[in-house]
């Protein structure tokens, strides 16, 4: 530890550091999971990966930044340190899409599953992702107080308020094809009697991990659920009703999860069945599972892809997860719009971003131009 004060350091302390996250000494890497009062605990499980890196950094430059601004520092250390380090996070790879041959094929074997409440979420999600442009984190934690009818250029529409990355809001439209997949997987939902679990106080919120006290504010913020309403027990009843369906999830959860483990006071891991496993307290599907569910999808339509003639190259449905239908999205919906207003859509803080698309557009126009049979 070079024990110095913030504002004395320099970009070599910084380079030291990396070093450091890249290689913990023993004595600062915990071996098993304990708990974090626990004596046994370490800030490390081990070397940090370069994506965990970047986040290190990231947070470290917003840090720097923040007391240059105010005063503090008179010089950021930081201030492009991340090309010195590479850490320079990758441009957007807009070919991690799907065109319409490998989209066509998906939605061909999803059609050939029987028609279960597991299909149907599925449906709604590969949908409704693929419309949208959702983030995982947003397909996640938003929620149907979110949506909305409105009159748009003289027709009813579905719209769809979201809070992306930096809570920033934005709206997007909903189908009414893909409003329908809505309401037939809460109706599943209800019928497998799983959804809202007054015991879970946890409450999946944007730009969150699923377990905060925010998140607990935000539940307990809404009149419904758990309110005290001085007027008739009718009133109260709808009261409630109306809080637990504006706090449904987009997607849910069609089981009772398992008991969770946990760590006693040892550190040595049990099954804990005394309180609720779901994640969220409205039975909102959490990030890791619906990332596991498409990358699951996709693989089985990689091994159909490999065994049918004449569908698409099977290698490229193993690398598709969430964002390649994000991307899948904007490349459509660049064909058709102002780089402006897909900036909007997709909530990019910088139009740069969004211009990615732009760009991959007119190379595939420029390629196809060269494919073309010359004439004369």
């Amino acid at each position: 530890m070079r024990r110095k004060a913030l504002s004395s350091l320099q970009e070599p302390d910084l380079q030291a550091y990396q070093a450091f996250v890249t290689a913990p000494p023993p004595d600062w890497v915990q071996p098993r999971k304990v708990r974090r009062e626990d004596a046994a605990w370490r800030p490390f499980r081990g070397p940090l990966g370069r994506n965990s890196q970047r986040h290190e950094f990231a947070v470290l430059g917003g840090l720097f930044a923040a007391m240059h601004d105010k005063g503090y520092l008179r010089a950021n250390a930081m201030s492009g340190l991340g090309r010195t380090l590479g850490l320079v996070k990758p441009s957007i790879d807009v070919r991690r899409s799907l065109n319409e041959a490998q989209w066509s094929f998906a939605m061909a074997v999803l059609r050939e599953r029987l028609d279960t409440p597991v299909r149907r979420r599925l449906q709604l999600l590969l949908e409704l992702a693929s419309t949208t442009g959702l983030r995982l984190s947003e397909l996640a934690t938003t929620r149907m107080k979110g949506l909305r009818q409105e009159l748009v250029d003289g027709e009813s529409a579905w719209l769809l308020d979201v809070i992306g990355k930096g809570g920033k809001l934005r709206t997007v439209m909903v189908f009414d094809d893909i409003k329908v997949l809505m309401e037939q997987h809460h109706a599943d939902m209800d019928a497998a009697g799983v959804g809202f679990e007054d015991a879970v106080k946890r409450v999946q919120v944007p730009n969150s991990l699923p377990t905060t006290a925010e998140g607990e504010r935000m539940a307990a913020g809404d009149q419904g659920a758990g309110a005290v309403v001085p007027t008739s027990n009718a009133l109260q009843d709808a009261l409630r009703a109306e809080h637990l369906q504006a706090w449904r999830p987009l997607i849910g959860i069609l089981r009772r999860p398992p008991p969770r483990r946990d760590l006693d006071a040892r550190g040595v891991p049990f099954v804990d069945r005394e309180h609720p496993a779901q994640a969220d307290r409205y039975g909102a599907l959490e990030r890791s599972a619906i990332y596991g569910l498409l990358r699951r999808f996709f693989r089985d339509v990689a091994n159909e892809a490999a065994t049918r003639e004449g569908a698409p190259p099977a290698a490229e449905f193993t690398r598709a997860s969430t964002h390649w239908l994000r991307h899948t999205f904007a490349n459509e919906a660049i064909k058709q719009m102002q780089p402006q207003v897909l900036q909007s859509l997709l909530g990019h803080s910088d139009l740069r971003v969004t211009s990615v698309y732009v760009k991959a557009q007119a190379a595939d126009l420029v390629r196809g131009m060269r494919a073309m049979p010359r004439q004369g």
